[in-house]
């Protein structure tokens, strides 16, 4: 029987990846600086906050132009897309949850 992948594109699969990442880095993180009083944990979190907003851009960015070469296959960019940008109201949620202890 053969598999299917629904992530056919290399680029697709790597948005996958990296919102996986994004997530379950950003929740630990978070879990880490809510149970610690130190505030290193917190400031690591901003800096993985700015560098995971950064590459997230720039993912969607790529997603965004290779939907525009490979328009048959837009379905599955956009997926992509969509899975990227379901960790921004994870990460506003985290950040407005710590602004009390900054």
């Amino acid at each position: 029987m053969k598999t299917t992948k629904y992530f056919t594109h290399r680029s697709c699969r790597a948005a996958c990846r990296l919102s996986l990442f994004c997530a379950t880095l950003g929740s630990l993180l978070f879990l880490v600086a809510l149970v610690s009083d130190h505030e290193i944990v917190i400031g690591f979190g901003l800096v993985f906050l700015f560098l995971a907003s950064l590459s997230s851009t720039l993912m969607l960015l790529l997603l965004f132009v290779f939907a525009l070469i490979h328009f048959r296959r837009l379905q599955e960019f956009l997926s992509a897309m969509a899975l990227l940008l379901l960790n921004l109201p994870l990460a506003l949620l985290y950040f407005n949850l710590l602004i009390p202890h900054l």
